[in-house]
């Protein structure tokens, strides 16, 4: 990895994140096969519903009529 212009505004992050993973507080995904029989209770899938044809239709229907977008933190 290049080092980062130290110019930029946001230069800092870089010496932080480095600190943050050298100190073992980096969390790292580490996603199990389609496969795996376990059930996984903590991930958004757990009732397999991600691929259910009704339930990707109702998305497709919901993007549709209200779009997309990230505004949470507006409310």
């Amino acid at each position: 990895m290049t080092s980062p212009d130290p110019a930029h505004p946001l230069a800092w992050l870089e010496e932080h994140a480095a600190r943050r993973r050298a100190q073992g507080l980096r969390r790292e995904l580490r996603p199990r096969p389609a496969t795996e029989p376990l059930l996984d209770l903590a991930g958004n899938d757990y009732l397999g519903l991600a691929t259910d044809p009704r339930v990707v239709e109702g998305a497709v229907v919901a993007l549709r009529t209200w779009g997309a977008g990230a505004p949470g933190p507006a409310w």
